[in-house]
């Protein structure tokens, strides 16, 4: 495995660092810490033969992380599982089974000391989707993963609060396997208007103060996390002459 930056104009890959031979790709599982410059990636451990959290300079390549996770692999290698960066303090939100068929664990692993400390046991499965894509926003605090219910078999995408441990299953009517997840970030607008003169924007939270105060409010308005999924992810609509 190693790690390379490709040119978006050009498509020229440049090679950071050195190819770290003892590991391998679980799925292509990562994610970035932008302000500590890191790229994390779930691996599998050849001697081990173990899941394993990587995390790799964006400057040297150097080897800066190396957790072994506490996940039971199928025999498709980082298949259900899932890795998310909190930029609020660099440690990494993942999600698996902890024993063969059983719950899917998401949990917080903090990368200084290894310790895993779980958040939610969903009851779900990989095999509707044969894997599992996921984001988080660290504005609302919410993580979004997709995977499949055990109880019905359909595909479910869940919204987890990873402080108040709240779960919220959103049925996909559409049965669309994503394979890659976003937020759509929308930037914080000021509100300066007094109440009732600022109607709340479309995918922007509502501004409590302008709706409370008659003084000129000065706060701003909090952005509302919405799942941004590939083109040809998004649903159609029932008049549409397109083939899924």
């Amino acid at each position: 495995m190693s790690l390379e930056s490709i040119a978006p104009s050009t498509g020229t890959p440049t090679a950071i660092g050195n190819s770290i031979h003892y590991e391998s790709q679980a799925q292509g599982l990562s994610s970035i810490d932008a302000s500590r410059k890191t790229y994390f990636l779930i691996g599998y451990n050849q001697s081990s033969t173990k899941a394993n959290l990587v995390g790799l300079s964006l400057t040297t390549g150097a080897v800066t992380t190396d957790i072994l996770l506490p996940f039971a692999e199928s025999a498709f290698v980082g298949v259900g599982q899932t890795i998310d960066v909190d930029p609020t303090d660099g440690n990494v939100f993942v999600g698996g089974q902890l024993v063969a068929n059983g719950p899917h664990v998401v949990g917080k692993l903090d990368i200084s000391t290894g310790k895993f400390t779980p958040i939610v046991a969903l009851n779900a499965t990989l095999i509707p989707v044969l894997g599992a894509a996921s984001t988080f926003d660290s504005n609302s605090r919410q993580m979004f993963v997709q995977l499949g219910s055990k109880s019905t078999g359909e595909i479910v995408n869940y919204a987890i609060d990873v402080e108040t441990k709240a779960v919220t299953a959103i049925p996909d009517t559409q049965g669309h396997v994503i394979t890659t997840m976003a937020v759509r970030r929308v930037p914080r607008v000021p509100a300066r208007q007094s109440r009732g003169q600022l109607p709340p924007a479309p995918g922007l939270g509502r501004c409590s103060r302008c709706l409370q105060a008659d003084s000129p409010c000065t706060a701003s308005l909090v952005p509302s996390p919405t799942l941004a999924l590939p083109r040809s992810m998004t649903p159609r609509t029932r008049s549409s002459s397109a083939s899924a």
